[in-house]
């Protein structure tokens, strides 16, 4: 309905249309078979008025409360809801206002089967020396002129991860000393460390507890532990 006015005795009324309410959409969602999925939806009505929702197409053995403040959804999906390359749910959201008119959100949750999470490979134990380029500890420690001076730790963690689809990874560092940080790389992760923070004379071997995970599925973490031995002995 469009706008209109009315005048009665001289005096102006005038009626704007009716809105829509705006439905916040949840976004779609990416999930493994057993893991929980829940999320909240939110509304407003531009009057004020008090919005209902609704729901159309949900899953089998989800369950939609649209009368809790928020209103939520819930759904553990199970095997048969999932496949290696994942299974497609979609569904439709809906909030309504008093008068009838109402906004939709379509939000896509897609299952798959049990996924592993990704791994650290290769060394896990590297020899230093202060200033010197870094060696895996099997090649044994760098000795004499060494040339251009380097991050006293600089080398590549690589990583597998054997899902199905490339999914981005996220690195965080759960344990360290100062000075390191972590740089993504197609391969794996980059791990620098810049020893000037750090007393190697009193702590010959420095540890670093990295952890990494899907950051689409949220999947639990894997931990590995690396260790950077300093070589104080001498050099010729």
């Amino acid at each position: 309905m469009g706008a209109w006015a009315l005048s009665i005795a001289g005096v102006l009324w005038a009626c704007q249309p009716n809105a829509a309410p705006h439905l916040v959409s949840p976004g779609d969602r990416v999930a493994v078979a057993g893991q929980s999925v829940t999320f909240a939806l939110e509304a407003r009505d531009p009057e004020g008025e008090t919005v209902r929702f609704g729901a159309h197409g949900l899953p089998a053995g989800s369950t939609f409360d649209p009368a809790a403040t928020p209103p939520m959804f819930r759904w553990t999906p199970l095997a048969s809801d999932a496949t290696p390359a994942g299974r497609p749910h979609p569904m439709t959201f809906v909030a309504q206002d008093p008068h009838g008119a109402e906004a939709s959100a379509r939000v896509t949750i897609t299952v798959f089967l049990d996924r592993t999470a990704p791994v650290f490979t290769g060394p896990r134990t590297f020899l230093l020396t202060p200033n010197l380029h870094t060696r895996p500890a099997a090649e044994g420690p760098a000795r004499g002129g060494a040339g251009p001076l380097a991050p006293a730790l600089d080398v590549i963690l690589p990583v597998r991860d054997d899902d199905s689809l490339a999914e981005t990874l996220v690195y965080s560092l759960v344990n360290g000393p100062p000075g390191t940080t972590l740089t993504p790389r197609p391969e794996g992760v980059r791990l620098t460390w810049d020893p000037s923070g750090t007393d190697t004379e009193r702590t010959p071997i420095v540890d670093f507890t990295l952890q990494v995970q899907d950051e689409t599925l949220g999947r639990p973490a894997t931990t590995s532990t690396f260790h950077a031995i300093v070589d104080l002995s001498p050099t010729f």
